[in-house]
């Protein structure tokens, strides 16, 4: 062989894979930089972050009704959500812990901002939307796609603290009508908390598919 020409050769092999590494470090930057633009884009044009707002609450804890948001309390979890997808990155009154973000045994944050993301396809056409407050992200809105006139799109919360056929159960009626699930104890196929024999206590069916049941 040519010592002319190997010598060329291991050059444009030299050149090329010196080419490649470069092309590299361009695109790991370019990596770099996107991912910390996204965990920038909570921050307005100005560098301020913007200002949630400080969602109503139900003050009447019996109701099943809790406003615009809810802060689920289980185990060592504290962690605020509100009607429109956002997890954790919810401003709730300062009772009993002020701020956003869910935390750990009351002071420890580990969450700073959450929510839902759902994709499908429809038609053949793939889709997918989601909820990302701190990339400024917030596809959803509350209540149905097509709203009624009676509807009343806010948190519902049931605990298993309620009293049987108490307010959070009635409260449920309107959660159903948009579209919550119930258990449907008569088999009526409507959502009807009623007390059937007095005893003040929910009475599931004396067998499944008696249909004798509450609701």
């Amino acid at each position: 062989m040519d010592p002319g020409k190997h010598l060329i050769n291991n050059r444009t092999n030299e050149m090329k894979n010196k080419k490649i590494k470069n092309l590299t470090y361009v695109f790991l930057l370019i990596f770099g930089l996107t991912v910390i633009s996204f965990g920038f884009l909570s921050d307005d044009k100005s560098g301020q972050k913007p200002i949630r707002p400080l969602n109503k609450l139900n003050n009447t804890q019996e109701s099943g009704k809790q406003g615009d948001a809810y802060r689920l309390f289980i185990n060592n979890i504290n962690l605020p959500l509100n009607r429109t997808g956002v997890i954790a990155d919810v401003e709730i009154p300062p009772l009993p812990i002020p701020g956003a973000g869910g935390r750990f045994k009351g002071l420890n944050e580990f969450l700073f901002s959450s929510g839902f993301f759902l994709s499908g396809y429809s038609n053949g056409q793939l889709w997918t939307n989601a909820v990302a407050s701190a990339s400024l992200v917030e596809d959803y809105t509350r209540g149905r796609v097509s709203p009624q006139a009676d509807d009343d799109p806010q948190m519902y919360v049931l605990t298993s603290q309620d009293p049987d056929f108490g307010p959070s159960w009635q409260d449920w009626k309107d959660a159903v009508i948009l579209g919550a699930d119930f258990y449907d104890g008569d088999g009526d196929s409507e959502y009807n908390p009623v007390d059937l024999n007095g005893n003040g206590e929910w009475d599931e069916e004396s067998f499944p598919g008696a249909m004798d049941g509450e609701d």
